[in-house]
Formats: C-alpha cells, structure tokens, sequence
C-alpha cells in the first residue's frame, strides 16, 4: 500500500507531501488542479521513463520519495526475493542499516537534463532494478491499460499472495516434499536396472572420477597458467629488460659494468650532504630522504636480480606449463566448460557412485 508521497520540483509543483490512510483513497480536482502530475510522480518513483521537462523549469532538479507498507504475502513473495538479492533490506547482503522488512522507500533523483538517480532504501540501484521492483509493488491503469494481469508468469504468484502467509507456507512445504518425491523416484529406477547396467555406469563413473583426480584443477588455475606461460613465451624480452634495470641500478658497483650507477649516484649524494648535516635540521632531513631511497633502491634491485635467477632455474618450465594446461583444457571439453563445473560434476558423479557402491552391497 502507498502510504506516503513527497515531490519536489515537478512540473507546477514546487514542493507538496500527501499521506494516504488505509483502504481506497481518491484524488479529486477540476482539470489542471495537478492529478496527472501526481501519478507521473508516482511512476517516476516506480522506475518508469521520464520527460527530459518533468522537472520544474529553473529548479535545478526534481525528486519523487514514495514509502510503500507491505503486507503478510510480501514475506515469501518475489518482491523480497528480489529485494535480498540486491542488499536492500535487512539480513542481505547490502552494507549499512536498512529499513525494517514492513516497508520499502523508492526515491528517483531527476537533473535537469533527464539524467537519473535512482534509490530503493536509501541505496542506489540501477533504473532497471527500480523498475523491476516498482512492478511487483503498483499497477497503474488507464484506458486500456493492465499490467501485471497481462503477464502470465506472474499469475500463479498473484493468486499464491492472495491466498495469504499460512498458504505460502504450505505451498513451500509441498515444493519440498515434491523435489524428495522425484529424488526417491529416480534412485527406486536406479534399483530396477539390471546388475549389467549398473556395472557399466559404475565402470564409466569411476574413469570420469580418476581422470579428474589425476589432474586435480584447482579454482582458477587455468586463468593463473595462461598469465605464466604469456610470460615465459616472452622470457627473452623481459630477462633483457630485467638486466639493463639491473644494470642500471647497478652499474659498475657489482653489476659488471664501468657505468655510473643509480645507487651509487644515490650513495655519493648522501656523503656529499652528510657534510652540511650540522648546519640545518633541513639538511639532516634531506639526508635522510636519500638514505631511505638508497635503500628502496638496493631493495629493487636484490628484487629484479632474483627475479631474474629465478628465470634461468627453469628453462623447461614453459613446457611443462603448457602441459598443465592442456590437461586442464581436455577435463573442460568433456566435464564443463569452467574448473568450476568440473568440481560440481565431479561432486555429483562421487554422490551416484556411492549410491551405486550402496546398492550393490546391500
């Protein structure tokens, strides 16, 4: 139930506030008294599409906040499905309070060039999501106009809601009974089959489950050797950029070259600044600055040299990779298209060999 509306800045209307009671409640007025303006600003809080001019001219902006109550139905219904799925009220995964579970606050922001900001509880959300969550919440009807009603998705829902909380709860119930019922079917099939035919799947079940275990992909693994094996395919170019920064912070000092290096350019700059250290607190300052810089230089520079070893300690490694990899690959096309589906098929194929071992023992 609408309980509360606020408009500002929309169309003729600079500010006004309405606040419905319970049961039927009626807008009246001569033409032009300002009833289509409200249920415009009704709808702009629903999330449908606005006028680039709905907002008053030279108000730099309008805004629609409507307060909706809930009723018992709402507690099982899609609305709060909806609802939890994007954060928006409390016990989901949203961050910061949210307003109790009775009620829901659509608010739409509108700038003076069209542009929107859409609200549900305070949070933002995408106009879509309004949208979506303004159409399980209002109809509005004109001439020859029905939403909801005209949507056949929706009408088991709308007479389910009808129907109140107690028969939701029993509606749940029987769902879940009516899954167990076809998971004890389907394992009753699974005894009438021949001994042959139970062998042979377990013959197939347990190939699939060793295959897999033999490669064991773990969760992205396939994404992190694709990074690796770009990287060693490149090994040249960077074992030639890892020197000459080497080389560079190096230099002469051990990095086998006469040039100048940039730690020991650093090094000299501290002795020739350490000698005028007495004279100001800056100095000193600034001698330390280089201090530290020497050593975050020293420190990259251990840091690309291991690098660097590490590179030439395993000149195989982009074979092997590629190996891992194609594995991986071969498990992808037969089992899922992800490591992910994998797992899960792996999961499901141990539970129907158990089930399968379970009876050939009993």
């Amino acid at each position: 139930m609408l309980r509360y509306i606020e408009i500002t800045n929309i169309a003729l209307i600079d500010r006004a506030s309405i606040e419905f009671g319970a049961g039927l409640c009626v807008l009246t007025g001569e033409t032009g008294a300002g009833k289509s303006i409200i249920i415009d600003s009704i709808n702009a809080a629903l999330g449908a599409k606005t006028q680039k001019d709905l907002a008053r001219s030279g108000s730099g902006g309008a805004n629609v906040t409507a307060v909706f109550e809930l009723g018992e139905s709402y507690v099982k219904s899609q609305l709060r499905e909806l609802l939890e799925e994007n954060g928006l009220i409390e016990g989901s995964a949203g961050d910061g309070p949210a307003p109790r579970a009775e009620e829901i606050i659509l608010s739409r922001d509108i700038g003076p060039s069209g542009r929107n900001t859409s609200r549900v509880n305070g949070r933002l959300v995408s106009s879509a999501t309004l949208r979506a969550i303004g159409e399980l919440i209002v109809d509005l009807h004109g001439q020859h106009e029905n939403h909801s009603l005209m949507k056949r998705d929706r009408h088991i829902e709308m007479i389910d809601n009808y129907c109140g909380a107690g028969f939701l709860a029993l509606r749940d119930e029987y769902s879940e009974l009516y899954s167990r019922y076809f998971r004890v079917k389907r394992q009753i099939a699974d005894l009438r089959r021949s001994e042959s035919e139970r062998v042979r799947e377990i013959d197939i079940l347990t190939y699939q489950l060793n295959e897999i275990k033999s490669v064991r992909p773990q969760a992205r693994e396939d994404e992190r050797l694709i990074e690796q094996i770009e990287t060693l395919a490149n090994a040249e170019k960077i074992n030639n950029a890892l020197d000459a920064a080497y080389a560079l912070l190096r230099g002469g000092e051990d990095g086998g070259r006469d040039a100048p290096s940039a730690i020991g350019g650093v090094g000299e700059s501290i002795r020739a600044v350490s000698q005028i250290t007495a004279y100001s607190n800056d100095f000193a300052e600034l001698s330390a600055r280089l201090s530290e810089a020497k050593f975050l230089l020293e420190d990259i520079a251990a840091t690309i040299r291991n690098k660097r070893e590490a590179e030439d300690r395993d000149p195989g490694g982009l074979d092997k990779l590629s190996a891992r990899l194609e594995a991986i690959e071969r498990l992808k096309k037969k089992y899922g298209g992800t490591v992910r589906e994998i797992h899960r098929f792996y999961k499901q194929s141990a539970e129907r060999l158990a089930v399968f071992a379970s009876l050939i023992l009993s």
